[in-house]
């Protein structure tokens, strides 16, 4: 998928964000991994697909768990979408 404001390749991940009963948020993030990223992807279980989840402030993810940049913060676009 592309980013329609910059072009840019990103991956459209489901949060664990939304109401009940509600569709999911859903997250872009850059395509590549990057070591200094703050969101990892959880991978799926049964029936709930991946969803992408911000690490906490002073969170370590697992040794070889790959992480990401939300595209909001390398979007050079980014201020267009911002509400």
């Amino acid at each position: 998928m592309q980013c329609r404001s910059c072009g840019a390749t990103i991956k459209l991940l489901p949060t664990w964000g939304g109401w009940r009963n509600s569709p999911p948020k859903m997250m872009p993030l850059d395509s590549e991994p990057v070591e200094d990223g703050n969101v990892v992807i959880e991978p799926a279980d049964g029936a709930i697909p991946p969803r992408a989840r911000t690490l906490k402030k002073g969170e370590v993810p697992p040794d070889g768990t790959l992480r990401y940049k939300s595209h909001f913060a390398t979007c050079p676009e980014a201020k267009r979408w911002r509400r």
